[in-house]
């Protein structure tokens, strides 16, 4: 995917989300403890890649926030 694509991508029966974060130890964490469906980081371009599922928006909500605001602040 490439740097100018839409950070959603809707698939059959799930949306895949990718949000630009540098890859990070923390990161990885964060999201495999909040149990989110988390495919391979894209090095090539940067971005973290979720798989989400309906109702997966309202479950993950402050998690996704949380990563949507600091790649917006990383971006500044």
């Amino acid at each position: 995917m490439d740097p100018e694509s839409p950070p959603f991508a809707p698939e059959k029966g799930w949306l895949r989300v990718e949000v630009r974060l540098e890859e990070s130890e923390e990161t990885q964490q964060q999201l495999e403890k909040a149990g989110l469906d988390v495919m391979n980081y894209d090095s090539e371009w940067g971005r973290y890649r979720i798989r989400l599922y309906k109702g997966d928006v309202t479950k993950y909500k402050d998690v996704l926030v949380d990563l949507t605001r600091r790649s917006y602040e990383a971006a500044k």
